[in-house]
């Protein structure tokens, strides 16, 4: 009599579980495909600023410390006003494809005057050049709330709000993207 009764137990607490694993199997597929979702409806929220193949990109131009730093694409990369200097490719790289493709998460349409987002006397103007053509970028005001940079292309009337990115990928001097020597010189 004992027996049947813990029997029964059982198998309603094996039924009981595998309810349990069955929901838990569930919502985490659930959550998985909700963050799928949100993933996606980012992606499409964000707004295209720039979309420049980055290989079609054969010079491109930016300023650091008052003074505008320009580099040309033969097979590599080069300063244009020292070619002696060996790049580092990838440091340069990275410049361009920011540039090049250049994501915002807001588009402002609506704006009186471009000097309420620095976009008047620019903290940085950023040249692309294709053969189809220059792209220049205008780097404005910080948002502090949001830490992010008003940026404008001469290709729209639109001020976007881009990640920090934008502006910080730019601080950099020509000492910064030269390539470390591989041969160490004997200081006399």
């Amino acid at each position: 009599e004992v027996m049947k009764k813990q029997k029964k137990q059982l198998i309603a607490l094996c039924i009981l579980l595998l309810i349990c694993i069955v929901a838990w199997v569930g919502l985490t597929k659930w959550n998985k495909s909700q963050e799928q979702k949100k993933q996606e409806e980012e992606e499409a929220s964000k707004v295209m600023v720039t979309d420049i193949a980055t290989e079609d990109v054969k010079a491109f131009s930016y300023q650091y410390n008052n003074e505008t730093l320009s580099f040309v694409k033969e097979d590599t990369w080069y300063y244009e006003a020292d070619k002696s200097i060996t790049l580092d490719q990838d440091a340069v790289e990275t410049l361009v494809t920011t540039a090049a493709q250049l994501t915002a998460d807001q588009e402002i349409k609506d704006y009186e005057d471009l000097s309420e987002y620095g976009l008047e006397t620019p903290s940085n103007t950023i040249t692309l050049t294709t053969g189809d053509g220059t792209t220049t970028l205008l780097i404005g005001n910080k948002n502090d709330m949001l830490s992010q940079y008003y940026v404008k292309t001469d290709q729209s009337d639109s001020i976007y709000l881009a990640g920090s990115a934008v502006y910080t990928t730019y601080q950099k001097g020509i000492a910064d993207l030269t390539a470390a020597e591989s041969t160490t010189e004997i200081a006399e």
